[in-house]
C-alpha cells in the first residue's frame, strides 16, 4: 500500500476525467467548436489517499504506512475445555437402623424358690446366710422380643449387640449364659457366657452382629447360672432385688432391611474430574458460557433428597448448589429428573478438593431420606444414578501456567494490495519495516521468523526477507492486568525493527509484492513456569503479529508504472450522438516534484482494446530548490485530438485501462537525488472538452 499511495494522485486524476465526461452529456446542445470546462479541481495528497495510510512527520513531510496482519493467536488457539459427561451409580453404602434396647429381669425371690431355698425367700427383710444355689436348679429366664413394629428383617453388614447384666443381689452369680434366638426357627443368633458377676456389680460385653440375619421376632434367655451363696456370711434378704439383663443393638448397618429407617444420609460421595489440557495447567477459570446438566435416577422405594454441589464454583461468593427431591421408584422403575444449570459468571477453582493440583474440579453428592415412620425395604443395591454433563464451557478468564509450548503459525499467506496497480518501473526509498506484536495474553513469549517472503504474482518474482534482524528470536513482553473489569488487560507492545542495517527489507518492498508468505514459530513461556501459576488469558484477548511498512515519501522513482481499470461512459443522451469530433485537454498545475505520462486504453463491451488516448503528452514535475522543497508550480497541458472515427470508439467504450508512468528523472532539476513529498503540496486540474457537433 505504501507505493500505491504515492501514485494514487495520478490514478485519481484520470478517474476524475471520466467522471467529468459522464456529467457533460446532460448539458444543453453545443454549437460547433464550443469549448467547455468539464472539471476544475485542486488536489492534495490527503484528498486522494485514505488518511489511515498517511503519516505527517514533524517536518511536514509525508510517510505512507501499511500494516499487514500475519497471525492472530487467541484463547481458542491455545486450548479448549472439552465437554465431559460422567455417569456414576452411588449405591447405599450405609443403611442406618436406629439403636434399640430391651430390658428384662429375674428377682432374688424367684431364684431362691427355684433353687429349693423357699425358706429363705420367706425370710424377706431379715438377715441370714444364704446357702449355695446349685447349677441347673434355677430355670432359664426367657423374654419374647417383638420388634416387628420397628423392623421385619435385617441382613447386617455390621453392628453390635451389647449385653449388660446388673446384679443387685447380695450374692455372686456364676456361669450366666445369655442366648438370643429366632422366635420362629429357634436358630441361635448370639450366645454369650459371663463366668461370674459379683454382688452389686454390672457385667457388660459386646458381640458382633456382622453377617447375621435378624428378624423382628426373637427370644432372649439367661440360663445355667448358679451361686456359692453368701459363703456363711449373713446378708440382708430382699426378694425384690433383681438380676437385670439389658440388650442393646447399636451401629446396625444392614445391606438390606425391611424396617422403619430414621432420617439419614444414604450417599456421601466426592467425584473428582481432571482435564487433560496438554501441558496447560489451570488453577482458576471464570466461565463466560457453559452449562451443567444434572440427571438423577432414584431406584429407592422412598423419596430421595439429594444435594449436588461444586464447592470450587462460586458466583457472587455463593457456592454452586442444586437441591432436588426424587419421588420413590414405582414397581422397580426408577424415578428421574434432569435439570440444566447455567455456569456463566461462575469462578471455578481448578485446584481440586485438596487445593494441590491443577485442571481439576470436583463435585459432592449427598443423598438422604426422611424418617417416614413407615416400614420400607431398602438394600445397598438400591442406588441413585447421577449423570453430570459439562458442555459448552468457554472461559472468559483463565489463570495458571499456560504451558511451555511451541505453536507453528503457518505456513500461510496474506495479500498485499498496495502494489496491485504497479506494473513496472522501480522505486528507491528508505523503507522502514517492523514486525509488531500486540500481546494481550499474560504470558512470556518468543517469536521466531522461519519465513517471510514477498511474492510479486504479476512477475512471479520472489524475495526472501533475510538478515540478522530476522534470524534472531524476538522476545515478546507479557500483558498485565488492570484490575478494571471493563478493560481488564494492559496490552504489551513489542517491536522488531528491520531496516537496511539488519535486513534486506528495501529489496523486498522494491519488488512490489502482492502477497506475503510467512512461517512463524511462537514459543509460549519459553522459560517455564516463572510466575508460579500467574499466567492469564481473557477470552477476546489475542497475541497478534503484523508486518508493518513505513515508506517516507523521500524517493527516487524511475519509470514507475501504475495501472488500473475503471468503468467508462461519456453518456447516453441524444446530445452525445451529435458529437462529431473534438479534443480532450487536461491542464495540470503541478505542485508535486513528480512528472510522467498518462496512457488511456479504451475497451469495448467484450473487454478488447479499441483505442487509446493521451499517448504522448507528459505532465512535468515542479522544480525543487536547494532546500529540497518545490519552488514553483509547473503547468502542463495534456491534449488528444479525437477524430470523427475515433469519437465513435470513445462513445462505444465501456471500460478504460489507465496507465500512468512517472519518474523523478529527468523532471527534477537535480537528477539522482531523493525528493521529498510535503503535506502542503497540491495539484490543480482542469479538464476541457472541445467538441464539434453535427448541425441538423
Amino acid at each position: 500500500m505504501t507505493t500505491k499511495s504515492k501514485f494514487l494522485v495520478l490514478a485519481a486524476l484520470v478517474l476524475i476525467i471520466w467522471t467529468g465526461c459522464k456529467r457533460n452529456p446532460n448539458q444543453e446542445r453545443w454549437d460547433t467548436n464550443i469549448l467547455a470546462p468539464l472539471v476544475n479541481s485542486t488536489l492534495t495528497l490527503k484528498n486522494l489517499v485514505n488518511d489511515t495510510l498517511l503519516k505527517t512527520n514533524a517536518d511536514s513531510t509525508i510517510s505512507l504506512v501499511y500494516q499487514s496482519s500475519l497471525y492472530s493467536f487467541t484463547l481458542d488457539s491455545l486450548f479448549k475445555i472439552p465437554d465431559t459427561t460422567m455417569t456414576s451409580s452411588y449405591g447405599l453404602t450405609t443403611l442406618n437402623i436406629a439403636n434399640h434396647s430391651i430390658v428384662y429381669s429375674v428377682s432374688l425371690g424367684q431364684m431362691l424358690i427355684q433353687g429349693g431355698l423357699g425358706i429363705y425367700a420367706a425370710a424377706n427383710g431379715t438377715t441370714a446366710a444364704i446357702p449355695p444355689i446349685t447349677q441347673g436348679s434355677i430355670q432359664p429366664v426367657t423374654q419374647l422380643i417383638s420388634l416387628d413394629s420397628i423392623f421385619k428383617t435385617m441382613s447386617l453388614t455390621s453392628g453390635q449387640m451389647v449385653i449388660s447384666i446388673q446384679n443387685q443381689l447380695p450374692i455372686a452369680i456364676y456361669n450366666v449364659i445369655f442366648k438370643l434366638q429366632d422366635s420362629a426357627t429357634s436358630a441361635i443368633i448370639i450366645t454369650h457366657t459371663f463366668d461370674s458377676i459379683s454382688a452389686h456389680t454390672t457385667a457388660t460385653d459386646t458381640e458382633s452382629l456382622a453377617g447375621k440375619v435378624i428378624n423382628g421376632g426373637m427370644v432372649a434367655s439367661v440360663s445355667g447360672l448358679y451361686s456359692p451363696g453368701s459363703n456363711g456370711v449373713p446378708v440382708l434378704i430382699d426378694t425384690t432385688n433383681k438380676l437385670t439383663t439389658t440388650i442393646s443393638v447399636i451401629n446396625l448397618l444392614p445391606d438390606s432391611a425391611t424396617a422403619i429407617f430414621p432420617a439419614q444420609d444414604l450417599i456421601k460421595k466426592t467425584t473428582v474430574i481432571p482435564y487433560n489440557l496438554k501441558g496447560i495447567q489451570l488453577t482458576e477459570i471464570i466461565a463466560q458460557a457453559g452449562q451443567v446438566v444434572v440427571t438423577a435416577y432414584n431406584s429407592l422405594p422412598d423419596t430421595l433428597h439429594f444435594q449436588y454441589t461444586i464447592p470450587g464454583a462460586r458466583k457472587n461468593n455463593i457456592i454452586f448448589k442444586v437441591n432436588a427431591a426424587l419421588p420413590p421408584a414405582v414397581n422397580g422403575v426408577p424415578s428421574y429428573d434432569s435439570v440444566i444449570y447455567d455456569l456463566s459468571g461462575y469462578t471455578i477453582d481448578m485446584k481440586g478438593p485438596d487445593e494441590d493440583t491443577v485442571n481439576t474440579y470436583y463435585f459432592n453428592i449427598v443423598g438422604n431420606i426422611d424418617s417416614t415412620g413407615q416400614i420400607q425395604t431398602l438394600t445397598t443395591k438400591d442406588s441413585i444414578r447421577l449423570t453430570t454433563k459439562f458442555t459448552g464451557l468457554v472461559p472468559y478468564f483463565a489463570k495458571g501456567y499456560l504451558g511451555r509450548d511451541t505453536f507453528q503459525l503457518g505456513p500461510g499467506s496474506v495479500p498485499v494490495n498496495i502494489f496491485n496497480n504497479i506494473t513496472g518501473g522501480s522505486l528507491n526509498a528508505n523503507v522502514k519495516m517492523s514486525v509488531m506484536v500486540q500481546n494481550g495474553i499474560g504470558a512470556d513469549a518468543k517469536l521466531v521468523i522461519d519465513t517471510i517472503q514477498g511474492v510479486n504474482t504479476k512477475t512471479n518474482n520472489k524475495v526472501m526477507l533475510s538478515g540478522t534482524g530476522v534470524s534472531v528470536p524476538f522476545t515478546i513482553a507479557r500483558a498485565t492486568q488492570t484490575g478494571n473489569s471493563t478493560n481488564p488487560v494492559n496490552i504489551a507492545y513489542s517491536t522488531l525493527q528491520l531496516d537496511s542495517s539488519n535486513s534486506n527489507d528495501r529489496a523486498l518492498i522494491n519488488d512490489f509484492p502482492t502477497q506475503l508468505n510467512y512461517g512463524l514459530k511462537l514459543y509460549i513461556d519459553p522459560n517455564g513456569n516463572t510466575t508460579n501459576f500467574n499466567d492469564f488469558i481473557y477470552n477476546g484477548s489475542s497475541l497478534t503479529a503484523s508486518l508493518d511498512f513505513e515508506v517516507p515519501l523521500n524517493l527516487i522513482a524511475t519509470g514507475l508504472e501504475l495501472t488500473d481499470t475503471t468503468a467508462f461512459s461519456i453518456g447516453n443522451s441524444k446530445q452525445t450522438g451529435q458529437i462529431k469530433s473534438g479534443t480532450f485537454s487536461l491542464n495540470v498545475a503541478n505542485g508535486f516534484p513528480l512528472g510522467g505520462y498518462i496512457q488511456i486504453y479504451l475497451l469495448n463491451s467484450y473487454g478488447s482494446v479499441i483505442d487509446s488516448l493521451f499517448s504522448s503528452d507528459a505532465f512535468v514535475a515542479a522544480p525543487i530548490g536547494n532546500n529540497g522543497m518545490v519552488t514553483s508550480t509547473k503547468y502542463s497541458t495534456l491534449t488528444m485530438p479525437v477524430t470523427e472515427g475515433r469519437m465513435q470508439n470513445v462513445l462505444n467504450t465501456t471500460k478504460a485501462i489507465l496507465k500512468a508512468k512517472f519518474t523523478t528523472q529527468p523532471f527534477t532539476t537535480n537528477p539522482g537525488t531523493f525528493v521529498k513529498i510535503y503535506s502542503s503540496y497540491n495539484m490543480g486540474l482542469k479538464l476541457v472538452g472541445n467538441f464539434v457537433y453535427k448541425v441538423e
